[in-house]
């Protein structure tokens, strides 16, 4: 904010907040490591002809109030809302989000036992410490969360990750790995009006006989019709049938993946099974939650 700007010395509220900023990236380093760090990049636009000593950092940090702190905070958060709005990455248009889900090992504590519960061992046997399922839907190109669902550590993916499909509509492409698949979850994004890039289970024993015929096939590539499922509720538009794209390696038979992106003009196989790979952003951005910002 316009207000933060150094009115005395060097270190008014902006000089404080951004030095409090380099310090969480910089981990360990000490004051006088990320004063210095911070005038040789920075200096000329925080006004630092010279480089403010550690106890002047300790001082002024103490000089802030309550109000600044929350102004200080609400102005960062909304500039990284705006990354929603401007996604970096995107396919043909489409907005790339990433769905994923994992497990969350928590403080051990009798109130979080009985609200998330604990694994079992082999000889069925609870652990002392309590887990908790967190599924996540990840806006790709803003490398940003959208929305997430914290529940049970038996808590099924696919059925929170169905929960959270009303914050995607048309212009939104979903990606998902092997345990998303399914006519009912492949329905439920498309009734948003969203698209969907998914890998298949090629060794589940539960395939539809569509999937099965065409791993038999031998094809690397194959559009399939699924019935329109009839329903009971005469308020609801007539159902359509489910057209769904299946495109194998041709490197690695195995990786399958199911795509309502039909045309093969506008979408090329190549460029589909190349953006499907763009889901490692939201694992990577698990696995740092839980190592480096204490998620958990």
């Amino acid at each position: 904010p316009s207000h933060f700007a150094r009115r005395r010395g060097l270190l008014g509220p902006r000089g404080v907040f951004v030095s409090v900023m380099a310090m969480s990236v910089l981990g360990s380093q000490s004051y006088r490591r990320v004063l210095t760090e911070l005038r040789r990049v920075l200096g000329a636009k925080l006004g630092w002809d010279h480089t403010p000593s550690a106890g002047a950092l300790a001082l002024a940090r103490r000089k802030l109030s309550g109000e600044q702190c929350r102004t200080g905070f609400f102005a960062i958060r909304d500039q990284f809302g705006r990354a929603r709005q401007r996604p970096r990455e995107t396919f043909h248009g489409l907005r790339l989000v990433a769905v994923d889900g994992t497990r969350l090992t928590l403080p051990i504590s009798k109130a979080l036992v009985k609200e998330f519960g604990c694994p079992t061992n082999q000889a069925a046997q609870p652990s002392a410490c309590p887990q908790a399922g967190l599924v996540l839907l990840w806006d790709v190109g803003a490398n940003q969360p959208i929305a997430w669902k914290l529940g049970p550590y038996r808590m099924a993916e696919r059925e929170a990750a169905t929960e959270l499909l009303g914050h995607l509509g048309k212009g939104d492409l979903l990606l998902a790995d092997r345990g998303y698949p399914g006519v009912d979850f492949f329905r439920a994004v498309r009734a948003r009006g969203a698209d969907f890039i998914i890998r298949m289970n090629t060794t589940s024993v539960a395939k539809t006989k569509e999937f099965s015929d065409f791993l038999a096939s031998g094809e690397h590539e194959r559009v399939v019709d699924f019935p329109a499922q009839p329903t009971a509720d005469a308020t609801h538009k007539k159902p359509t049938t489910l057209r769904v794209r299946f495109i194998a390696d041709p490197k690695d038979p195995q990786r399958v993946v199911a795509t309502s992106l039909i045309d093969h003009v506008t979408y090329p196989a190549a460029e589909i099974l190349a953006i499907y790979c763009s889901r490692w952003n939201i694992v990577t951005a698990l696995r740092e939650g839980k190592q480096w910002h204490g998620l958990e």
